[in-house]
């Protein structure tokens, strides 16, 4: 009994043991348990001030970004305002460059309508001057008196003789052209103008290239033209060599030095041809020449060369002398 009050003390020793053990321990636990909730209610409210701090940066970061938005809207804004305006530039610039261009066309114009006007101006002075002396001579013409009436008839004369000599040319120059018509082919060429008429002969119908020897068959041709000459009559005859702008070889030029040479012998033969077989007045022939000078056609080409070595013989009437007449009278007027 006695051992086993003992083990009982001891029991309930252990017990109360145990029971302070943990009562000390429940007793920390509780004091710990306070102190980290007051840790935890501490940092609850830093997360709560934190919290709070970032929902207002997240407002103001809200703010921001509506702001950087509306600044980008004015940004994009200007930049398509500032594309408009760089468009507008060119576009002005243009038409500044357009408007000066039509400045100068203006400018020049202008300074082309002053020198008209000038010219104008200066031709109306001169119409005005003539105009005030053919009234003073259709004055003086009116004031005539009886006895210039033979004035008045020889230039009424002289008016007659000029229509008259005038139809003479025509009815010649039509007889001419009319006697030659069989001379004409692709080679001879006749050409009616203001008062002549122009045979033009290329030089493989009368010559040899390079050559001033007549061929056979342009005998016959200046036959034909001296027989049209002899019978319509009173004709003016006028001779002149033309070559293209070849220059003479020279193997050939202790003949003819140049295409003056050339053209000139060219000339002189039709012309001898024409007095000495044909028995032409030489007062009335007059010889030319013209080498390269005076081409018909493009010395670029084979053809054009062959076109522009040719002598024409240029036919006009003979004209009576009517200045000397007409002088007379107009001093006559004149007293």
């Amino acid at each position: 009994m006695k051992y086993a009050a003992i083990i009982l003390g001891l029991v309930a020793l252990t017990c109360a043991a145990v029971l302070f053990y943990f009562y000390g321990r429940t007793t920390a636990l509780e004091s710990n348990l306070k102190e980290t909730k007051l840790a935890l209610s501490a940092e609850k409210d830093a997360l709560d001030k934190v919290q709070a701090s970032l929902a207002k940066s997240q407002a103001e970061l809200s703010q921001s970004n509506l702001a950087l938005s509306e600044q980008r809207a004015e940004l994009e804004s200007s930049r398509q305002n500032l594309s408009k305006a760089e468009s507008s530039r060119v576009i002005l610039g243009d038409k500044a460059s357009s408007l000066a261009n039509s400045n100068r066309r203006l400018k020049t114009a202008f300074g082309d309508l002053q020198l008209d006007y000038g010219q104008v101006k200066s031709s109306l002075q001169t119409l005005k001057v003539k105009n005030q002396d053919l009234k003073n001579y259709l004055g003086k013409i009116e004031s005539l008196n009886m006895s210039d009436g033979k004035r008045i008839a020889k230039f009424e004369a002289i008016v007659q003789e000029v229509e008259e000599q005038a139809a003479a040319v025509d009815v010649k120059l039509d007889e001419f052209m009319a006697a030659i018509e069989g001379v004409m082919d692709d080679a001879t060429k006749g050409e009616r103008g203001q008062g002549t008429i122009n045979v033009a002969l290329l030089e493989k119908v009368l010559f040899k290239p390079g050559k001033a020897h007549l061929r056979f068959k342009a005998r016959k041709k200046l036959a034909l033209i001296g027989d049209a000459l002899e019978k319509v009559g009173g004709l003016r005859v006028r001779i002149v060599g033309h070559t293209d702008n070849i220059p003479i070889a020279k193997s050939h030029q202790h003949v003819y030095f140049s295409n003056w040479e050339l053209s000139a012998a060219r000339a002189a033969k039709v012309m001898r041809f024409l007095i000495y077989e044909q028995k032409l007045d030489p007062r009335k022939t007059e010889l030319v020449a013209r080498a390269f000078h005076e081409p018909i056609a493009d010395n670029s080409s084979v053809a054009g060369r062959r076109e522009n070595r040719r002598v024409e013989i240029a036919i006009s009437p003979v004209i009576k002398p009517i200045y000397q007449k007409v002088k007379e009278l107009s001093e006559s007027l004149t007293h």
